[in-house]
């Protein structure tokens, strides 16, 4: 449900950002004993001030860091 939630959220985000996006976030359990958004694949077609904006959001507002952000223009 994590993954879900958060995958809808960001796309949402990227949606209104301009930006032709697709999300996979990968959740993890944590040592306190919740799941929380542990990083995310992004694929698809965004400029540089859209994936700028998306990648604060990822980490402001889910946790998710930049270097747990994984960017690609295609889908492989």
């Amino acid at each position: 449900i994590i993954e879900e939630q958060c995958q809808a959220y960001i796309l949402d985000k990227a949606k209104s950002a301009g930006a032709d996006m697709d999300a996979a976030v990968t959740a993890r359990w944590s040592t306190e004993g919740f799941w929380y958004p542990y990083e995310v694949k992004m694929t698809g077609s965004c400029g540089e001030k859209a994936k700028s904006e998306l990648a604060g959001l990822m980490e402001s507002e889910l946790g998710i860091p930049e270097e747990r952000q994984y960017w690609s223009d295609t889908d492989e």
